[in-house]
């Protein structure tokens, strides 16, 4: 038996014993000592507050008592334990690029994402990866598309934070955490009323040190060195029992050092040329073992750039008012967001003075949204909206030497602009026909402004173009029992149109060639998803077992991806591109169970199988491999076909007061394509995690171990250029497991 069919088989059977709705602490024996229910958890992925089990949407929604039983602290943590879920760094905390589905990446501009992130449901553009989970009460991962409620930027799911509200309850939280390679992370909250009844505040303060495992063996420099520093403060006012107003201001601050990536350079390429002039490639999993050779000197430069790593500020404010009055809830949000980074790095990855980048990204972004909402419990709940954003993205990548020392002044080059204005009315009808029997519809008209600027002196271009676009979706939902409950779903999302405003400016003759060589236009058309969905949502035992699955089939049309071409067949300048290149045919079932085996044990798993492919695709890369650029049959990259979780928690009481629980996870990461070529690929592993946690009264300390069984299992990688050699040759980019990590965890509450 293959080990595709193992997970296959063992998560499905433990699945029957466990669900990941994550509803109850590790920490604390918190089931009914009677009945033994689960927590009943509650999410707002339909702009109003439903019950998990009650609400018909493929949902993961992790509370933050299982944030805490679990030790996730990241994106990527989190991603390991939801089904249709995966996120990596991609070797730097500047990236942000949440997969759903089996739905790839492929640019580097973080406005054209395919998921999104959102804080209290107000989108988030910028990096994510430095966010403190313990700051919110609960994280829902939406999968599918959710534009119709959501907006841009949902095209194949959304993920939102929720963040804990003050109330009349006094509480403080303050946590210390040590563990291996340098980790020091330090956290404190504190939330109480102001006023009794009517004014409410929490502040909420981090710190973050990480050295990094790995070391250049150029210089012995530490890899991977991360440093951060965060607070957030909310402010909750209640004049009347029926009007509300919520501010929260939240600000972080990054300082990394150089990324830790290896390269799979030319020379170490394994398998043809397939075609006359075709090009060598890797063929089989991407070696575990390397040796980290980056370069580390900065000379002197005009930037002030003293070393190699990323650094990152930004904040955002946001401002809610919510009014009840006649069976209704009138709500008003506002947002602001700004973002300035800059990520420093080695372009060759070769330990060999080359070439250097320096990428500057730059977010502005502005929000409101006017909404009104039915209240009760009647046969009709309906939502109507409208929405204003205005987001302004800017990036500026310079290629200087590998020392930094040729970087001209700042400003002299002019940064690539991606602006957008979305103006949308969104409205919700739902009725319930019988005791049994629901439906809703779901639509939303937008009109997304885009414009694009790019180029540098007199080939400088500025394109617009604007897409109206009507997006809905359709809900039927059925309750077989009080426990038991089927829906189906049709819904549809899309990226509007997008414009390549560097090759504008170019001569008609380059554009020509690039058109007819490359098949990259000027303009794009806008990406269009349709999804099917049914699914199904369980409670048996009198609901100490929950099972949750959905089966999905969606359609993904004038797919966009990145491209590197050349303007004509004697140039030397490469120019970065995106190109419509095909459609994909995406299909799977997604699984989470849980069980409350007895008062003291929980069993918990997840399961996932994608199976997405090229219907059509227009691809260089394989072109330049097998002589024909047609990939379609081939499998969707950076994106596990299976991918399972298995977790059980054991809870005892000892004597004098004191409580300990157990908790083991056995994570699954099936093998993960490089590129569309289906060659090379990052091979499937097996994570081993460990936590230990003992408590009496406001106090808890939890000894745990990451990755216990030190599996070397490659995070992620990609296809690259190795330009430390001339021809264009191929090359890989990824980075290494950390092997085994272990650490200590302290906590006081109140």
């Amino acid at each position: 038996m293959d080990i595709k069919s193992k997970i296959a088989g063992g998560v499905l059977a433990m699945a029957s014993l466990a669900p990941c709705t994550y509803a109850q602490s590790a920490e604390t024996a918190a089931m009914e000592s009677d009945t033994q229910d689960l927590m009943e958890v509650v999410v707002t992925a339909r702009k109003r507050e439903e019950r998990l089990q009650e609400v018909p949407l493929t949902i993961t929604a992790v509370t933050s008592d299982a944030i805490t039983a679990a030790g996730i602290r990241d994106i990527k943590h989190l991603s390991t334990m939801t089904p249709g879920f995966h996120f990596d760094n991609a070797g730097s905390r500047q990236n942000s690029q949440p997969r759903m589905r089996g739905m790839d990446i492929n640019t580097a501009n973080p406005t054209r994402q395919n998921a999104s992130f959102f804080i209290d449901g107000i989108y988030m553009p910028g990096s994510t990866q430095t966010l403190d989970f313990s700051e919110f009460e609960r994280v829902e991962v939406i999968k599918g598309p959710q534009s119709a409620l959501f907006g841009r930027q949902t095209f194949g799911g959304a993920v939102n934070f929720v963040s804990k509200e003050p109330s009349n309850d006094p509480s403080m939280d303050v946590v210390a955490n040590v563990g291996s390679n340098g980790l020091r992370e330090y956290s404190a909250s504190l939330a109480g009323p102001l006023v009794e009844d009517r004014l409410f505040g929490r502040i909420h303060v981090r710190s973050y040190d990480y050295s990094g495992k790995y070391r250049n063996s150029v210089n012995g420099d530490r890899l991977g060195e991360q440093q951060s520093r965060s607070g957030s403060a909310t402010i909750a006012w209640r004049p009347t029992e029926s009007l509300h107003f919520g501010l929260r201001y939240m600000k972080q601050d990054d300082d990394d050092g150089a990324a830790p990536l290896v390269q799979l350079g030319a020379s170490q390429l394994n398998c043809g040329p397939f075609t006359t002039g075709g090009f060598r490639y890797y063929c089989g999993a991407l070696p575990t073992r390397a040796t980290y050779q980056l370069n580390h000197v900065v000379a002197s430069n005009l930037h002030g750039i003293d070393r190699f790593g990323y650094d990152r500020d930004s904040q955002m404010i946001s401002l809610k008012a919510a009014w009840q009055v006649a069976g209704h809830e009138i709500s008003l949000t506002g947002s602001r967001f700004e973002e300035e980074s800059r990520d420093v790095a080695d372009l060759d990855i070769t330990g060999v003075p080359g070439f250097g980048s320096v990428n500057y990204q730059d977010f502005d972004d502005r929000s409101l949204e006017l909404k009104i909402a039915s209240a009760g419990d009647g046969p009709w709940q309906y939502i109507v909206g409208a929405f204003w954003y205005e987001g302004e993205y800017a990036a500026n990548l310079y290629t200087p030497n590998a020392t930094l020392s040729t970087l001209p002044a700042l400003g002299s080059r002019q940064p690539d602009v991606a602006d957008a204005t979305n103006r949308a009315a969104f409205a919700s009808i739902g009725y319930r026909f019988t005791d049994h029997l629901r439906a809703s519809a779901e639509l939303r008209y937008q009109k997304d402004e885009v414009v694009n600027v790019g180029g540098q002196g007199a080939a400088r271009r500025t394109l617009s173009g604007t897409t109206n676009a009507w997006l809905p979706r359709v809900i039927v939902d059925y309750a077989i029992t009080d426990d038991a409950m089927v829906y189906g779903i049709h819904s549809q999302g899309n990226k509007p149109k997008q414009f390549n405003a560097g090759i504008a400016g170019r001569s008609p003759a380059e554009q020509s060639y690039i058109l007819s060589t490359y098949g990259v236009d000027v303009a794009l058309d806008e990406e269009k998803l349709t999804n099917y969905e049914i699914g199904v949502k369980s409670s048996w035992l009198d609901r100490n077992l929950t099972v949750n699955a959905a089966l999905f089939h969606m359609d993904w049309d004038d797919q966009v991806t990145r491209r590197q071409v050349f303007p004509s067949a004697t140039s030397t300048t490469q120019l970065d591109v995106v190109a419509n290149a095909g459609s994909s045919r995406i299909r799977g079932l997604e699984l989470e169970a849980r069980m409350a085996v007895a008062s003291s044990l929980e069993l918990e798993g997840t399961f996932a199988f994608v199976d997405a492919e090229f219907t059509s695709f227009n691809s260089v890369n394989v072109q330049q491999v097998f002589g024909n650029p047609e990939a379609a049959g081939k499998e969707s990259a950076r994106f596990p076909k299976y991918q399972g979780s298995l977790s059980a928690t054991y809870h005892i009481d000892f004597s004098s007061g004191w409580s300990g629980s157990l908790r083991i996870d056995q994570l699954y990461m099936g093998r993960r394509w490089t590129d569309e070529v289906n060659l090379a690929y990052a091979d499937a592993y097996w994570r081993t995690n460990l936590r230990a946690t003992l408590s009496r009264g406001r106090f808890s300390a939890t000894a745990y171990a990451e990755n216990l069984t030190d599996d070397d299992g490659i995070e992620s990688g990609s296809r690259y250029r190795d330009i430390s050699v001339p021809g264009n040759q191929f090359s890989f980019v990824y980075g290494l497991s950390e092997g085994r990590k272990w650490g200590l965890q302290f906590r006081y509450s109140l």
